[in-house]
């Protein structure tokens, strides 16, 4: 667009057209004079002069910039240096994926609703010369650790609401007075294993020498995540009786095994490892 702004020579030509309007214009219209019509060309003449000089400069700057990169000034920043993490390698066609260690809070343990027939000991485990029940429940009966509750009280109450879920398994070789067994007894009960043994531990601890029964506690530790190897003996006035138990604990799971004497810690890691592979909770 063309610029609109007269210059000096168009102001002096329009000075006889201004003041013939001032002879006819109506009320007191005073014309600018000569001079001052002349000082404001000059100072347009040289504004415009000084901004076309100034753009010259500023082009001349901007070019010289642009040739030598020194234009720091419109430049955003760098942004810091980072440290590249190394490249995990694509898993090639057939090949084995790249190995990534699972976090801890990855490991889920499953809760237990049932007892696993691999739980319980087989006949690998007692030895050679058994036969298994063929009905496992023939394997309970009064040779269980509770059997000798009641005739000495722990004055606690039994750790669980009955609702526990229970397994068993015996073991024969021979037959008559000159046969030997292995029996076992497993329980499941959530959070009902630990409590279970505390049981135990303050039963033997009451009954260590009762009117009724002598209760000690030969060891403890030994297997599993706990353990127990209580001896139970039971004198009357025409007979004495007694026994030993092994209880041994792998998560809410909890054995009693009655075994051959002098195999019962043996017995014990035998159980403690079946629970174990059984539920993987170790």
């Amino acid at each position: 667009m063309a610029d609109q702004t007269p210059d000096h020579d168009q102001e002096l030509a329009a000075l006889p057209a201004l003041l013939a309007f001032r002879d006819t214009a109506p009320g007191a219209f005073v014309p600018p004079s000569v001079a001052s019509v002349e000082a404001a060309g000059v100072r347009r003449t040289r504004r415009r002069t000084a901004m076309v000089a100034a753009a010259v400069v500023l082009a001349v700057l901007g070019g010289v910039g642009v040739a030598f990169g020194t234009g720091r000034a419109n430049t955003p920043p760098a942004p810091p240096a980072v440290t590249p993490s190394p490249a995990v390698p694509s898993p090639t066609a057939g090949g084995p994926s790249p190995s990534v260690e699972p976090s801890p809070s990855a490991t889920v343990t499953h809760r237990l609703t049932e007892i696993p027939d691999s739980a319980l000991l087989t006949l690998a485990d007692v030895g050679p010369g058994f036969r298994q029940y063929p009905d496992d429940n023939q394997g309970s009966g009064d040779w269980v650790l509770g059997f000798w509750t009641q005739f000495c009280h722990a004055g606690t109450e039994w750790p669980h609401a009955g609702q526990n879920i229970r397994r068993d398994r015996g073991f024969v070789k021979g037959s008559g007075a000159n046969s030997d067994a292995v029996f076992e007894k497993v329980e499941l009960e959530p959070e009902f294993g630990s409590r279970q043994m505390e049981y135990w531990r303050q039963w033997a601890a009451k009954c260590a020498s009762s009117d009724n029964l002598t209760v000690t506690t030969v060891d403890s530790g030994f297997a599993g995540d706990e353990s127990l190897l209580i001896t139970v003996v039971r004198r009357t006035s025409s007979e004495v009786n007694s026994s030993t138990h092994v209880l041994v604990r792998v998560g809410d799971l909890v054995a009693e095994i009655v075994t051959l004497p002098g195999g019962h810690r043996a017995m014990a890691a035998k159980a403690a490892a079946r629970m174990c592979a059984a539920t993987g909770t170790c």
